[in-house]
């Protein structure tokens, strides 16, 4: 009946906008986490401290590794990342 496939093709399309509308994506855990290690390094170093653009990779399971540019006192360091994200809330660590 047309009437039905209409109605599944909005379905469909109602269920794709939400899936991608509700998603936080890895370029956001991304953005948070160098929000998060700019942050904490401010408070620890007490300094200016820029932190770059992270980019992770996935890994397996919730894992995820980069690199990120960090800038302490002028002086520019490339670090690796690693970082634990559950869908919902993140673990990082720098090496």
């Amino acid at each position: 009946n047309e009437y039905m496939k209409k109605f599944r093709l909005f379905l469909v399309a109602v269920i794709a906008l939400m899936a991608t509308a509700c998603g936080y994506g890895i370029e956001d855990v991304a953005q948070d986490v160098r929000a998060d290690i700019e942050s904490q390094l401010e408070a620890e170093f007490g300094e200016d401290v820029y932190v770059g653009e992270i980019v992770l990779v996935h890994v397996g399971g919730n894992e995820y590794e980069g690199i990120v540019d960090i800038s302490v006192g002028g002086e520019t360091e490339v670090c690796d990342v690693d970082v634990l994200f559950d869908g919902s809330s993140y673990k990082w660590e720098l090496y």
